[in-house]
């Protein structure tokens, strides 16, 4: 054996090698590798050469591909001249055409002795002597095809274990996912929530294991590679659950498409009727929420408060979506496609529905991402317009229902406040009285002036001679010692002092407490309580000469009472 084939065929055992290491790791049958590096080849071949017939052959008990191909005769000379040719201009095209499809006389006639030029022979392709940029559009290839054998080869192991317990290991963590791969599967690679493994295994660590359920496999993978949905709760809990509690469930008269959990805090369960069994008036959501919405009240406390969002399955992909979003409204949404079997959504709603299209730490459009299997990105309307962003209208929500929708969350915010306002007041101590009115003051005044001038004109008498009969006797409220007027001046007291003891008694009953919002309105009223207060002082100085010495006052001020109706107690 010569030298030549000796490395030749050290190098056909090492490539076997690697072939039964790729099939071990990858979980491919080596036959399927084989194929698939051979399928590699074929595609760049005809890439050169389109008309190109090869032929595989593995030799060697299956360790060596001989890839033949018929090649055209020409002189040693016209050879070695177009090679050299190609060489001094880098055309690689010409080279590796060379290469493939032509074979210079002297090496046909080792094939053939009658070969003669223009003549064919069928010859191996020495394809390790192609272009550097070939030989490595033929690994780029192979890794592409065994990439995609691969996730067929996951997709049909674990298609029929949804729910199933799984030991997986941690290759990194990062503060918002997890990177995890199924123990004795590393090609299985995907995905958790940091948060949600760390709910139920606070302490984690890189290469750690640990036990999660699957919950999806994807036919083709999200745009981070991932194609097995794993969750640290298994979905046929829930799922038992309606299956128990709903006999539509049971008998598959309802079924149940699709879950996405995160269990003790929100669900959504992607349900339709079965067409095969369902009547075609069956109101699926209905049955399922119940009358006032008991039924799924019933089941969130089983599940300990976890709320559940029924949603009607689809497979127009956009009004699913709009499902999967509510209790939001949607004004625009357009769809990308990311892969044969992904999608990505640019969604504008409401600015008073931005709060509810995400959900409180973002578990809306994380778990509508998760049942719809896309990605979801939302953004407010007013947010959209700055960003330029087309509005296309296209939702459940015109222009005529986005004006109602803002007034109605800005009504509404002013009754939150309210209601605020009004809880605060139930509980609040009371508050003093902002000020002293003398302008009811004044009239009562003028009324009181009024009554004397009329017994003036009738009597001919002013206020100090005036002399009645005895007026009615009316036990009165105990006052505090300071305030207490004697019995003896009850008729010949200063009107000033009871002014005075009025306004003093007035103020110990109420709260000395004055709010700093009172205090804000007494700076921005100075002037105005300025001339009230000379008001005041003027209409006091005016009364200083009144003494009440007979019972009209006591008529006066007791008009419109029934004295009758006063019970000793009511003062008590």
């Amino acid at each position: 054996m010569s030298v030549a084939e000796i490395k030749k065929k050290s190098a056909s055992k090492k490539n076997y090698a690697n072939f039964a290491f790729i099939a071990e790791s990858r979980k491919l049958d080596i036959e399927n590798v084989k194929e698939i590096f051979f399928e590699a080849l074929k595609h760049i071949f005809l890439e050169i050469d389109q008309d190109v017939e090869l032929e595989k052959e593995w030799v060697d008990e299956g360790e060596t591909l001989i890839v033949k191909a018929p090649k055209i005769i020409v002189s040693d000379e016209e050879f070695e001249e177009e090679l050299a040719k190609a060489e001094k201009k880098s055309d690689l095209d010409t080279k590796d055409l060379y290469l493939i499809t032509y074979i210079p006389l002297s090496r046909a006639l080792k094939l053939d002795k009658k070969a003669v030029v223009d003549d064919t022979v069928v010859e191996a392709i020495e394809y390790q002597n192609l272009s550097q940029a070939r030989v490595r559009k033929i690994q780029n290839l192979f890794q592409q095809n065994l990439s995609k054998a691969t996730k067929d080869r996951i997709y049909l192991t674990y298609k029929d274990r949804i729910g199933e317990a799984i030991k997986v290991k941690i290759e990194n963590i990062t503060e918002m996912l997890v990177t995890i791969s199924i123990v004795g599967d590393s090609e299985s690679v995907t995905f958790i929530r940091t948060a949600d493994l760390k709910k139920k295994y606070p302490e984690i660590k890189v290469n750690g294991v640990y036990e999660v359920f699957i919950t999806d496999v994807l036919a083709q993978p999200k745009k981070n590679g991932s194609m097995i949905m794993v969750s640290t709760t298994s979905p046929f809990e829930l799922l038992k659950l309606l299956e128990s509690t709903f006999p539509e469930i049971a008998s598959k008269e309802i079924l149940v498409k699709r879950i996405a959990r995160r269990a003790g805090v929100r669900s959504k369960i992607a349900v339709m009727a079965n067409p095969d069994l369902a009547r075609e008036d069956l109101d699926v959501i209905g049955i399922l929420i119940g009358q006032q919405g008991s039924k799924s009240q019933a089941l969130s406390s089983e599940l300990g408060e976890e709320k559940l969002d029924f949603i009607t399955f689809s497979e127009d992909r956009l009004s699913f979506m709009l499902d999967a979003l509510k209790p939001a409204r949607v004004i625009s949404i357009s769809e990308k496609q990311e892969s044969p079997d992904q999608y990505a959504y640019e969604i504008v709603v409401p600015d008073a529905m931005v709060s509810v299209a995400i959900g409180k730490g973002g578990i809306n459009t994380y778990l509508a991402s998760e049942i719809t299997r896309s990605r979801v990105n939302v953004k407010g309307y007013t947010d959209a317009l700055a960003a330029k962003q087309e509005i296309l209208w296209n939702a459940n929500v015109t222009e005529d229902e986005l004006e109602q929708l803002n007034t109605f969350s800005l009504t509404n915010k002013r009754v939150q406040t309210n209601r605020s306002q009004s809880n605060y007041s139930k509980t609040a101590k009371p508050k003093r009285k902002d000020s002293f009115d003398i302008s009811d003051f004044n009239k009562d005044i003028e009324a009181f002036d009024s009554y004397f001038e009329s017994i003036k004109d009738t009597q001919g008498a002013g206020p100090a001679d005036l002399v009645t009969k005895e007026a009615p006797k009316v036990k009165a409220k105990p006052a505090k010692d300071k305030d207490v007027i004697k019995e003896d001046n009850y008729y010949d007291v200063d009107f000033a002092e009871i002014n005075a003891a009025i306004e003093a008694a007035s103020f110990d009953e109420l709260d000395q407490e004055i709010d700093s919002d009172f205090e804000e309105q007494v700076a921005i009223k100075d002037k105005e309580t300025a001339e009230k207060e000379r008001q005041d002082r003027r209409t006091k100085a005016k009364l200083q000469d009144y003494a009440i010495k007979d019972n009209d006052f006591a008529d006066f001020a007791l008009d419109g009472i029934d004295l009758d109706n006063l019970d000793d107690e009511d003062w008590d």
